[in-house]
This record gives structure tokens, sequence and C-alpha cells, in this order.
């Protein structure tokens, strides 16, 4: 964010902690649908891990990797994945400004002293604390459960770097949501388009297969893309699959990208907002 923006919440930052509150009170109200939508992802995750299970098995070597991951890896990596995606997940963020363009509620907005973006994000941020706690916990539980046993972080370090990758993908997956609600100033329906962006997104993040595993054509591709520090960059750190020194390098990529990011969703989001007031939204 600008100097400008980190100023203007500073100033008011009582009414961004009211928002962050109402938010909270707005979850604490639909409380099992919350708990029901992260328990339905550990389905397919299930599914995932059967899945592998069954590919490596059917391997001769009972010491068998595929792309560099050993059965122990994959079924933590999609642990991992699944995890990192939910907190991460882009779509979230697209409904609620979209919403507020298409009715109209976006000027009642405008006419507060607030930051548009700021606000949305302090809306989700408050959906997202709680939400990653109660993930891990039933994470957890679905772990003990199955008794699988995870592949751990190999030093303080992994794991700090790990944490910080994982916030700094949080910020570009929200800066990636609010950028696919702007084209609704312009368009009354967009599902076509974010349906497609949701399929590429989920290719390559890694969150439905690793990276690496990916044909070659595909690897590179993803090399320009920002979607990888959503999910494989931060998981592929955990698992130690990148030295210390390439995952210091991977997060000046991945600042890089959150800022270039930011700045392109500054300027889309003023010229969405000409649009928008031009035709008296």
């Amino acid at each position: 964010m600008s100097w400008s923006t980190f100023s203007q919440i500073f100033r008011h930052r009582r009414k961004y902690l009211s928002v962050m509150e109402n938010s909270l009170q707005e979850i604490a109200e639909y409380r099992l649908n919350f708990v029901l939508s992260f328990a339905y992802t550990l389905i397919p995750l299930a599914s995932f891990i059967l899945l592998w299970l069954a590919i490596y098995a059917s391997q001769t070597s009972t010491s068998a990797t595929i792309g560099d991951y050993s059965l122990s890896d994959m079924i933590t990596y999609y642990i991992l994945a699944t995890w990192v995606n939910e907190l991460n997940a882009s779509e979230r963020y697209i409904w609620r400004p979209s919403a507020d363009i298409n009715t109209g509620r976006l000027s009642l907005l405008l006419l507060r002293p607030l930051d548009s973006i700021s606000y949305y994000f302090f809306i989700d941020l408050a959906a997202t604390l709680p939400y990653s706690l109660m993930g891990i916990g039933l994470i957890a539980g679905f772990v003990v459960l199955l008794r699988i046993d995870l592949v751990h972080p190999n030093s303080f370090w992994t794991f700090s770097l790990f944490v910080i990758a994982v916030i700094l993908g949080y910020l570009l997956s929200f800066i990636i949501g609010i950028l696919r609600a702007i084209p609704t100033f312009w368009l009354e329906n967009t599902s076509g388009f974010n349906q497609l962006l949701d399929w590429v997104i989920m290719i390559f993040s890694g969150s439905l297969i690793p990276l690496s595993v990916l044909p070659p054509s595909l690897q590179h591709l993803s090399l320009w893309l920002p979607f990888q520090y959503l999910v494989f960059f931060p998981v592929n750190i955990y698992l130690g699959q990148v030295p210390l020194l390439e995952a210091l390098q991977g997060l000046i990529i991945e600042l890089i990208w959150l800022i270039a990011s930011f700045v392109g969703l500054r300027l889309a989001w003023r010229y969405g907002l000409r649009r928008y007031t031009a035709i008296g939204g």
C-alpha cells in the first residue's frame, strides 16, 4: 500500500476496526455454514490422498518418487495446499465488490471517509483469521483420524520463510480477487470469465497438482505468472524442496509481483470508478 493509504488507515483505524468487528459478528451468525464450508474441502483432499496412494503403490520401487516427491511429501503437499488454497481463495473476494458495484451500494461506501480497497481488505481479514485457525483444527483432526505421517520442516528458518510466503500469498490473492471484480464496472455478468480464471489459477497455483509434475511447457509458462506464489511456492518451502537462497530470491520476486499487482489494482480501480460515476452509479 502507498504511504497515503497507510496514513489514511491510521487516521481512521477505529472505523476499520469497527468494519472488522461487524464482519466477525456476521460470521458468528453463520458459524455452522462457515465450518461446513471448510469441512467440505476435506472430501476432495481425501480423494487426492487415495489417488496418490494408488499411484505410488503401482510403482516398482518402495522408495519411488514422482517429481521429486516421496509419498509422504506428496500427502503433506496436498494437506498443506488445501489449507493454503482455502486461505487464499481469490474467488472469495469477488462477490462483495461485484455486488456493491451492480446494486449501487458502492456509492454509499464512496461517501464514507474510508478507502474502498482497504475496506474490503479488513472485511476479509476478519473472516480469514478465524477461518485459518478453524482450518488448522479440522485438518489436524483429519490427520490424526487417518494416522497420516506428515513431513515436518527441516529447520526454524524453513518454517519462518513458509509463514512469510503464506502471508505474502494471501495479500497477493486478495489483490488478484479484487482485480477480478473490476470488470463488473463494465459488465453485469462476469461469471463465465471468473469460472475460466478459477481453472487457470487452480492449475498454475499448484493447488490441483504440483507444478513440478506438469509437462515442461506448462512449468515454463507458470514462471511468467504470479499464481505459483499462492500455493506451490510456500508449500515447497515447507517441504524443503526450495534451497534457502532460492527461497529468499522467490520471496523477493513474490514481493515484486505484490507491489506491481497493487499498483495495477489502484489504477484499474480508479479507472473503473470513473466509469461508475459517469453512469450515475
